[in-house]
């Protein structure tokens, strides 16, 4: 009878130790590369905001008295740790081209501006505990509109707002359980789009701009399906929800700008999900707060900013844990 109940409780342990480790491991091993695609559209979709004319008071006096079409280039590119348990780390590389065209209207001035993006990245997870580990690239490209308005009234505020829309896609290439199916490497491609909203207030002169300004931005993901070792591997849609805070000091001087700023960011959602063999899993949520320090350098090559060069980097920390270094060019024509 020993024996027997000493076979049974081995049995079970074994059962539960397999089922804890494929819980831990294939799932979420899998479902991560589907986090750090969206954390990666996420950090091109930060670059939108920046489009225009640099949103301080001498650009938009300039351009209410009959300012040029712009073209913009910004480029963005880093290193982040996202997760607050399971980490994934991400180097990620995001470009962003297009035009922006000023009007100058009897109720204020309004920027429409059409871009391209494109960006691509490489992240690794690991699970010291369980020996899994898994790496893959990530790279997405699509395009949007945005359009921003400064009115004609006693409060110096601005509107702004973003659609965007484009195709991502994962490669994954990892330890994700154990047995004959330890290895595993899969492709899957996934539409985005997404949308901000972002509301500012200018204040200054010539030679200091303060904007403070807060923002939502949404990102979705679809659904999508891919086949690893035969097995069939659902990917649940995500919905990324992020509010964004802060302030932004310019300081206008000859022959470069200055500028710093500090921003928080809240993550409301962010979580992935997989559905593989029946069973569903989630993966490294992005749900958290981060605290965000910038600073940059804006060279004017000539006045009024027919050429702008903008250098600047930014810091992480919290939820999203990193930096990123930017450079955006204005040509205006």
């Amino acid at each position: 009878m020993f024996k027997l109940l000493r076979l049974l409780s081995l049995i079970i342990l074994c059962c539960f130790s397999s089922v804890s480790y494929v819980r831990a491991g294939s799932g979420n091993s899998i479902v991560n590369g589907r986090v750090a695609n969206i954390a990666s559209v996420n950090q091109g979709g930060d670059l939108i905001s920046k489009i225009g004319l640099l949103k301080n008071i001498f650009s938009v006096v300039t351009m209410g008295n009959g300012y040029r079409t712009t073209f913009f280039g910004l480029m963005s590119g880093g290193n982040s740790n996202y997760g607050a348990e399971s980490h994934i780390d991400l180097d990620a590389l995001a470009i962003l081209t297009g035009l922006t065209e000023g009007i100058a209207t009897p109720v204020g001035v309004v920027e429409l501006s059409a871009f391209f993006e494109k960006g691509q990245g490489s992240y690794s997870h690991s699970e010291g505990a369980l020996a899994l580990t898994e790496s893959g690239d990530t790279n997405y490209h699509g395009g949007g509109i945005m359009g921003r308005y400064y009115p004609k009234c006693i409060i110096p505020l601005y509107i702004e707002s973003s659609f965007r829309k484009g195709q991502s896609e994962t490669k994954f290439s990892g330890k994700y359980a154990n047995g004959e199916r330890a290895f595993s490497s899969f492709e899957v491609e996934t539409p985005y789009h997404g949308v901000h909203g972002q509301l500012g207030l200018l204040f200054g002169s010539n030679k200091m701009t303060i904007d403070v300004s807060t923002a939502y931005i949404w990102t979705h993901f679809d659904d999508s399906t891919a086949v690893s070792s035969n097995e069939k591997i659902l990917f649940a849609p995500i919905d990324s929800h992020r509010w964004r805070s802060g302030v932004k000091g310019t300081f206008n001087g000859s022959p470069f700008d200055t500028y710093a700023g500090a921003y928080f960011e809240h993550e409301f959602n962010g979580k992935s999900r997989v559905n593989m063999n029946g069973q569903k899993f989630n993966g490294t949520s992005l749900i958290g707060s981060t605290a965000i320090g910038e600073f940059g350098v804006i060279f004017l090559v000539a006045r009024p900013m027919s050429l702008s060069v903008d250098a600047g980097v930014k810091g992480y920390t919290g939820m999203r844990e990193g930096v990123e270094g930017s450079l955006q060019i204005n040509f205006s024509f």
